[in-house]
């Protein structure tokens, strides 16, 4: 049988979740874009995905586990832009899935910096007291 799932480690999946479903909401949401958004539009992108790549590797303690998440990412980021042609208040954008590759790339080197172990340093300390 597998372990039980630690508290903090159940909060942290239910929140990478949540995240996800907001980039999925706001991929696919009508929007009316103005300069700023221009301006931001694919930093938001990299950030983004690199928010949730790093978010989710700490779920994925192992290299291949990471890599899984890494190309799901990116699936989702193309599948997301794909999405978009075919609305009728969103375009796809090619360099959007760019931004959101180049941000999974990102997420999955800083997953392997001591930031990486946030959620492993958060489950120790909680599991002393």
């Amino acid at each position: 049988a597998a372990p039980a799932m630690s508290l903090v480690r159940r909060f942290w999946l239910f929140l990478a979740w949540g995240f996800l479903a907001l980039v999925v909401y706001f991929s696919l949401a009508p929007s009316l874009p103005s300069a700023a958004q221009k301006v931001w539009d694919k930093a938001s992108h990299l950030l983004s995905y690199a928010w949730l790549m790093w978010w989710f590797a700490q779920l994925n303690a192992s290299r291949a586990g990471k890599l899984r998440v890494a190309l799901a990412l990116i699936g989702l980021g193309v599948g997301l832009e794909l999405l978009q042609g075919l609305t009728l208040t969103r375009q796809a954008d090619a360099l959007d899935a760019l931004a959101n590759a180049l941000g999974v790339g990102a997420g999955l080197l800083l997953s392997f910096t001591p930031l990486g172990a946030v959620l492993r340093r958060l489950e120790m300390s909680t599991s002393r007291h």
